[in-house]
């Protein structure tokens, strides 16, 4: 976020790292469109983040199926047992396919919400093409 007061000759920059909002001050010289920075020493407190949960076990799972010509298809792939998925994505293989993505989103395949990763898309395409989907699981 930047604050510019050109009467002053002085433009205020707040940027967030860690928790922290950190002004910046830049002296313009009037008239010459030139600047100065100058950092302040006393970053200002915003309201702390909890502690992350602890993630061990960390590792990229993968699922893939052919999807023929006119056809749509959700590929699932499951994290291992006690594990959730943090994330994931899908592709294609060619890439280039001519295929309509329809979704990527986590999916409940055991029961447990957050266990697996599904992908979902139509080829519109005149050839075959493999749709992978992964997973990024780890244990919390």
């Amino acid at each position: 976020m930047m604050f510019l007061d050109r009467r002053r000759g002085a433009a205020v920059v707040f940027s967030l790292a860690a928790g922290l909002a950190v002004p910046s001050v830049a002296l313009m010289t009037p008239g010459t469109g030139t600047a100065t920075s100058i950092s302040q020493r006393s970053p200002m407190r915003t309201a702390a983040a909890p502690p992350p949960a602890s993630v061990s076990g960390y590792e990229v799972v993968t699922n893939g199926e052919t999807l023929d010509p006119g056809t749509e298809r959700q590929v699932i792939v499951t994290c291992p047992a006690a594990k959730k998925a943090l994330g994931g994505g899908g592709n294609v293989v060619p890439s280039g396919s001519n295929v309509v993505w329809l979704g990527m989103v986590p999916h409940n395949k055991n029961g447990e919400w957050g266990d697996s990763w599904a992908v979902q898309a139509r080829n519109v395409g005149d050839s075959a093409v493999q749709l992978n989907a992964y997973a990024i699981c780890a244990s919390m």
